[in-house]
């Protein structure tokens, strides 16, 4: 063998000189690429470690390391697979952002977050498994996933963040579980490929742009939990027909249906407090319950 090369406990081939370590921490990986192996004695990955090394194929990641740094391996367009260890506990920011040749990855059910913008961008990806363990799913996440078709909310997540599916104009699927209240501004902004969703009866909050886009949206339940819808909620959502707002709703932003070509039903006498010019663009469209 090399004198450049040692083994790992796997009997997996290493470069040390491709690695910067200091104090058990890789700062930074000077290599080429390929199929890298971090060594046993790395503890955690720096932030951008790995950032735009456009030429990472694949790489294997002891249980040694606890922690990952925000940005670690960015911009990696060509890594294909990765394996995440389970002595993971947080997947930070931008941790995966802009890995665009990344088509799956397993979450371990020892990650309890994922950070902002922790994929996105990542258009390759067409599959992800998340455990319940996961308890937070924080703005952007899986923003700009465009290939990914379906994915299950895990049973411990409370609320949908920020722009989490913004632009995943390939998701046809989603399942919310019924711990989630609310569903934050532009969550679901620009998802053309939902045809139907269930929104379960914990949801109190719709916000702001949540559904702007999602053109072929031809069924949704709003639940009578739901008490706040926010200003443009579904505008654009040219493949409504009809939907409802229940009676427990005593917010609502302006022009929410903007665009929407669907009648509206209301379950409730027209509210008093609702803003002016919420219903500009709806004449003629809306049934009020007498």
């Amino acid at each position: 063998m090399s004198k450049d090369l040692k083994t790992n406990n796997d009997g997996n081939k290493i470069v040390p000189k491709d690695f910067e370590i200091t104090d058990g921490q890789l700062v930074k990986y000077k290599g080429k690429g390929g199929n890298v192996v971090i060594p046993d004695s790395v503890t955690s990955i720096g932030k951008s470690a790995f950032h735009g090394c456009s030429g990472l194929t694949s790489i294997t990641i002891p249980d040694s390391v606890t922690e990952i740094g925000e940005s670690a391996f960015s911009g990696c367009s060509g890594l294909k697979s990765i394996s995440i260890p389970n002595s993971l506990t947080k997947i930070r920011s931008e941790t995966f952002q802009n890995c665009s040749g990344l088509t799956s990855i397993a979450i371990p059910d020892s990650v309890t977050s994922i950070g902002g913008s922790a994929f996105l961008f990542c258009s390759g990806l067409t599959s992800i498994t998340i455990p319940d363990s996961v308890r937070w799913i924080w703005h952007s996440a899986f923003a700009g996933c465009s290939g990914l078709t379906s994915i299950a909310i895990p049973n411990n997540v409370t609320s949908l963040s920020d722009s989490v599916f913004f632009g995943c104009s390939g998701l046809s699927s989603i399942t919310i579980p019924d711990r989630v209240t609310s569903i934050e501004d532009h969550a679901f902004y620009g998802c053309v490929g939902l045809t139907s969703l269930i929104i379960p009866n914990s949801v109190t909050k719709i916000g702001r742009w949540t559904f702007k886009g999602c053109g072929g949206l031809a069924s949704i339940t709003i639940p009578n939990s739901v008490t706040e819808i926010g200003e443009y909620a579904f505008e654009d959502c040219s493949g409504l027909t009809s939907i409802t707002i229940p009676n427990s709703v005593t917010k609502i932003g302006e022009n929410p249906f903007y665009h929407c070509p669907a009648k509206i039903y209301c379950h409730r006498k027209k509210p008093l407090f609702w803003p002016i010019g919420w219903d500009r663009t709806l004449k003629g469209r809306i049934i009020w319950d007498k």
